[in-house]
C-alpha cells in the first residue's frame, strides 16, 4: 500500500448551502481522512453563506474552501491551477446569456482531464436541447452525450486540444500454469483492439512495462500462498526504477468486468508516469477498481497513548459509579489540569487486612494544592486527597473491627474518589454526634498537631506554645494551646471570640513583628515549642525565637523543596527542627509497625472529645466544583476548613477518563513466543510477564546460551512468570505438534516472530535464498495455524510480527518483504474464518 499524498483535486461547486455534504463526509455523517487533498472553490457572491459553509464542514481534515466568481473573465479568476471538477448550477434566476458566459469561463480553467456537471432544476433556465446546444457550442461532442433522466447531461470535451491517445495495441500475455489458458478474456481484450501474443513461459523475454493479473488477492483473501506477491513486486519497483511494474487483483479470470479492467490497465500503463499518476496496483471488484492507500488507524494511535496520556474523559455520575474513580493532577503547575480518572475497568477485590469504603466527604489540605502546583518534587499525581469521611462498603480477610454500614472517617492517599481501599488500621469510627463534613476535615489536623507537638515537639505541661495560621484545621485542632498567629483581623477576631484568648497573645503572620513581640512577652525567653507553616522571612524570625532547648516543628514544604538555607544561630542554645510530612508513613501504614496507627488513636480520641462546642468555620464544595476549592486555598483568603462533599441522592455528572485497556492473560493458559529469546520476542516475553502472564513458552532454532536471552532470563527470575525453553523449528510441523504438547498447560495464544534474513538485491537472488527468507514467515506460520486448529485450540491471540517493508518494498529485501505481505494477507484470511489474528508491521528496531 502507499500513499498518494501529492495527488491534488480541485473542485468549483455552485451554491453554499450547508446542508449539502461534500465527499469528505461518510452517509453516517463521520468525518473521515481524505487521501488526496481537496480545495473547493464555492460560486457565490454570499460571503455569510460561504462563512456558514466553512463553519458546518470545518471538521473535514486536509480540505479548504475559497469564494469564487465565475462570471468574470478566466484571467480575472485568482485560481494558478485548472479545475479537476466544476459542478454549476442554474435557477430561474439566470439567463440563457448568463449561463453561456459562466460555462465559457469554466472551461478555460478546467483540466485537461477535468469532468463538468451540471445541476439545472426543472423550472431553470433554458430546456434540455437548449442545454446541449450550449455544451456543443462550447467544444463539447455531441456524439458523446447522453441522458441520465430529465434534466441532466453528460459530456465529454472534444476539441482540436483533445487527440485520440495512440497506443501501442500490441501486449504479450504469459502463462504461468499449464492448460489452455483464458481464452475468452483473451478473446474479449482482442474484441477491444489489442493484438496478443501468448507464451507459456517468460524466459528471454524483459518488457519495460508489465501488468500481473492475479486473483482475490489483496480483498477477502480465500489464498494467501499468493499474497506472497505485493511484497515482492514492490521491492522489485524500488529496486527497477525503469521498468514500470503493474499488478491487478481481479474478481475472477473471466467475463467482460475483468476484461474491462485490465483495458484501463493496459490503457494506463500506455501513458508517461506522472507525479499525479504512479499508481502501480488495482483491484477489481463487481466492475469497480479500487487503489490501495495507506491511512492513519486513529483508533490503534489512541490505543497506544492510552498508557501515557489516557481515554478521553466520558461525562459519568460519580455517584453511580461501581469502578473506582480518583481525582489526580495531569500537568503540575496549572489547577486548570485536574481530572477525575478510572483506576481500572472493573471493580477490585478488597485485599487481605483492607476495607471499602464510599466516599460522601473529602478534606481540601495545602498539601493537595501544593502537589498540583508543582511544589512537592517526586509526588504521586494520580491520587490527590489524603483524609474523608464515608462508609464502609466491603471488609477483606482478616479485618474485625468494621463491617458494612459503619461510618467512619479515613486518612490514606488518594481521598478525592468515589470509593477507595484502605488498611483498617488508619480508620475510625465517627461519633454519632458528627457529621461526615467536619469529621472529613479532622484526621490530618489532630493527627499533625499531636505528632507535631507531643512526639516531635516534646511538649510537656507548662511550656510556651506558638501555633502559625491557627485559624486553619490544625489551629483548631491545638486549641488548648496559647499563642497563636493569624493572617488577617477578621482571623484574630475569631480566635478572640471562640477561645477567649487575650488580644496580646494574637499576633499577625503577615509580618515578621510576631518577633519582637513575643520576645517582649516572654521576657526573652521565646517559645518551647513552634508549629511553623510560614516560609521565607517568617519562618526566619520563626526559629529566632525558639527558646533554649526547643523545637520548631516545620509542617510546611516550600522551603524545603527550594533548599533554602536556614540560620546556625538558634543551634547555640541546643534549638531543635524537625520536619513533619505523614505522606511516606501513610503509604506504608501497614508495614511500618504500630507507631502511627496509635497516633491515630489518640487523634481519633482527641477528636471524639472536640465534637461538643461550636462549629469550626468550613466552606463546602462539590466534588465537581474541586478547582474552585483550589483556587481560594491558593489566594489564602478563607477560614477553617475546605471539604468536598456529595449528596447520595443527587447526581454528581462530572468528566472521567475512562481506565485504560488493560491486558488479561488467562493463568490457565500458556503464550507462545516463536523465534527465542533474543530481540523483540525478548523484550515481550518480559512485558506480557509484567502485565500478569503466569506462563509463557519460548520455541528458539538456535537455543539460550547467548548473553541476550540470558539477560532476559535473569529478569524473569523477579517476575514470578514461568517459562518454558524449548527448541524446535516452526518450519517443520513435526516439530510444531511436539511444541504444542510439551508446555506446563495448554497453549492460549501465539505470537509468531521467527525471522531470516537474506537481504540481495532481487536479480542476484538465488532460489535457496529465497525460501530461506520465506520459509519461517510462510510455511512457519501455516505450522501454527495448522496445529492450533487440529488441537481445537481457542486462542486468545495469533499475532504475527511482519514488517513495514511489506508496505514499502525496501530494496534487496524482496524475499523478506514478500514473506511479510503473506502474513499480512494471513491475518486478514484467519479473519474470514472466524479465527483471532493481527499482522504488526514494524519498522527498523
Amino acid at each position: 500500500m502507499k500513499s498518494m499524498d501529492d495527488m491534488r483535486c480541485r473542485k468549483c461547486c455552485q451554491g453554499t448551502s450547508p446542508g449539502c455534504k461534500p465527499p469528505a463526509v461518510s452517509p453516517n455523517n463521520k468525518r473521515i481522512v481524505r487521501n488526496g487533498y481537496v480545495r473547493y472553490h464555492c460560486i457565490s457572491k454570499g460571503v455569510a453563506a460561504m462563512s456558514q459553509m466553512q463553519e458546518v464542514h470545518s471538521g473535514t481534515q486536509r480540505t479548504t474552501w475559497e469564494l469564487l466568481d465565475v462570471t468574470q473573465a478566466p484571467d480575472s479568476i485568482s485560481s494558478p491551477d485548472k479545475f479537476d471538477l466544476v459542478i454549476p448550477k442554474f435557477t430561474d434566476s439566470e439567463n440563457a446569456d448568463q449561463a453561456r458566459v459562466a460555462l465559457s469561463n469554466v472551461l478555460a480553467v478546467l483540466s485537461e482531464h477535468g469532468k463538468l456537471v451540471i445541476l439545472r432544476s426543472q423550472d431553470g433556465v433554458g430546456t434540455l436541447e437548449y442545454t446541449r446546444r450550449i455544451l456543443k457550442d462550447l467544444g463539447f461532442s455531441q456524439d458523446l452525450s447522453r441522458s441520465l433522466g430529465d434534466g441532466t447531461v453528460v459530456a465529454e470535451l472534444s476539441g482540436e486540444d483533445s487527440k485520440d491517445i495512440q497506443l501501442d495495441n500490441k501486449i504479450t500475455c504469459f502463462r504461468f500454469t499449464d492448460g489452455e489458458g483464458p481464452v475468452p478474456l483473451l478473446d474479449s481484450l482482442k474484441d477491444k483492439g489489442w493484438v496478443i501474443e501468448s507464451h507459456s513461459k517468460a524466459e528471454g523475454l524483459t518488457p519495460k512495462s508489465n501488468v500481473l493479473v492475479i486473483d482475490e488477492l489483496q480483498m477477502d483473501v480465500t489464498d494467501p500462498e499468493q499474497a506472497a506477491a505485493p511484497g515482492l513486486l514492490r521491492t522489485v519497483r524500488s529496486e527497477e526504477l525503469g521498468i514500470r511494474l503493474m499488478t491487478l487483483d481481479v474478481q475472477q479470470y473471466t467475463g467482460h468486468q475483468t476484461a474491462q479492467a485490465i483495458d484501463q490497465c493496459l490503457r494506463l500503463l500506455s501513458k508517461p508516469e506522472t507525479a499525479a499518476r504512479k499508481d502501480s496496483e488495482f483491484a477489481e471488484r463487481g466492475g469497480v477498481i479500487y487503489t490501495p492507500r495507506l491511512l492513519a488507524d486513529q483508533g490503534l494511535n489512541e490505543a497506544k497513548f492510552e498508557p501515557v496520556r489516557g481515554r478521553e474523559p466520558q461525562e459519568e455520575d460519580l455517584r453511580t459509579k461501581k469502578t473506582p474513580v480518583c481525582l489526580g493532577v495531569e500537568r503540575v503547575d496549572t489547577i486548570e489540569s485536574l481530572q477525575y480518572a478510572e483506576l481500572s475497568s472493573s471493580p477490585p477485590p478488597v485485599q487481605e487486612g483492607y476495607i471499602e469504603v464510599e466516599i460522601f466527604t473529602a478534606g481540601v489540605n495545602f498539601k493537595d494544592l501544593a502537589i498540583t502546583l508543582g511544589i512537592v518534587a517526586n509526588a504521586d499525581t494520580s491520587a490527590l486527597g489524603c483524609e474523608a469521611a464515608d462508609i464502609v462498603t466491603q471488609v477483606g480477610r482478616g479485618v474485625d473491627k468494621f463491617i458494612p454500614g459503619h461510618r467512619v472517617a479515613v486518612m490514606f492517599p488518594g481521598s478525592f474518589a468515589n470509593r477507595i481501599q484502605v488498611p483498617w488500621q488508619v480508620a475510625h469510627a465517627i461519633p454519632d454526634a458528627l457529621g461526615f463534613n467536619e469529621a472529613a476535615t479532622l484526621p490530618v489536623a489532630y493527627l499533625t498537631a499531636l505528632h507535631g507537638l507531643f512526639d516531635l515537639g516534646n511538649l510537656r505541661r507548662g511550656q510556651r506554645v506558638l501555633i502559625h495560621s491557627a485559624t486553619g484545621g490544625v489551629g483548631n485542632a491545638a486549641a488548648q494551646l496559647y499563642f497563636r498567629t493569624a493572617g488577617t483581623d477578621e482571623k484574630r477576631q475569631f480566635l478572640q471570640n471562640r477561645y477567649s484568648i487575650p488580644a496580646d497573645h494574637i499576633f499577625s503572620s503577615r509580618t515578621t513583628d510576631f518577633e519582637h513581640k513575643i520576645m517582649q512577652l516572654t521576657n526573652g525567653l521565646g517559645v518551647d515549642v513552634i508549629l511553623n507553616s510560614l516560609t521565607g522571612d517568617l519562618l526566619e524570625a520563626s526559629w529566632n525565637i525558639v527558646a533554649n532547648g526547643g523545637t520548631m516543628v516545620e509542617i510546611g514544604k516550600k522551603d524545603i523543596m527550594e533548599r533554602n538555607r536556614l540560620s546556625m544561630e538558634s543551634f547555640s542554645r541546643c534549638a531543635s527542627f524537625r520536619a513533619l510530612d505523614l505522606s511516606p508513613d501513610l503509604a506504608n501504614l501497614h508495614g511500618q509497625g504500630p507507631a502511627l496507627g496509635q497516633t491515630l488513636s489518640r487523634s481519633s480520641h482527641s477528636w471524639k472529645l472536640g465534637t461538643s462546642g461550636q462549629s469550626f468555620p468550613m466552606q463546602n464544595f462539590a466534588f465537581e466544583a474541586v478547582a474552585d476549592a483550589f483556587v481560594l486555598m491558593r489566594t489564602a483568603k478563607h477560614m477553617g476548613n475546605l471539604v468536598l462533599s456529595r449528596n447520595p441522592d443527587v447526581p454528581a455528572h462530572i468528566p472521567i477518563r475512562p481506565a485504560p485497556k488493560a491486558v488479561r492473560f488467562r493463568p490457565d493458559a500458556t503464550y507462545l513466543l516463536v523465534g527465542g529469546l533474543k530481540g523483540i520476542c525478548g523484550s515481550l516475553a518480559i512485558d506480557f510477564a509484567k502485565n500478569g502472564a503466569e506462563q509463557l513458552a519460548a520455541v528458539s532454532h538456535s537455543g539460550y546460551d547467548d548473553e541476550q536471552s540470558q539477560g532476559v532470563l535473569r529478569q524473569f527470575r523477579h517476575l514470578g512468570c514461568h517459562i518454558d525453553l524449548l527448541l524446535g523449528d516452526v518450519t517443520k510441523l513435526e516439530h510444531m505438534w511436539k511444541i504444542f504438547n510439551e508446555t506446563s498447560v495448554p497453549i492460549g495464544g501465539t505470537v509468531q516472530g521467527a525471522m531470516v534474513l537474506r537481504d540481495r538485491p532481487f536479480a542476484k537472488t538465488t532460489v535457496e535464498e529465497y525460501y530461506e527468507a520465506t520459509a519461517c514467515k510462510i510455511q512457519g506460520t501455516w505450522n501454527l495455524h495448522n496445529v492450533a486448529l487440529e488441537n481445537k485450540l481457542q486462542l486468545d491471540f495469533f499475532t504475527v510480527l511482519s514488517s513495514i517493508s511489506s508496505v514499502i518494498g525496501n530494496p534487496a529485501q524482496g524475499n523478506y518483504a514478500s514473506g511479510c505481505s503473506f502474513q499480512d494477507a494471513f491475518a486478514s484470511y484467519r479473519h474470514g474464518l472466524g479465527l483471532p489474528a493481527c499482522a504488526v508491521n514494524l519498522c527498523i528496531i
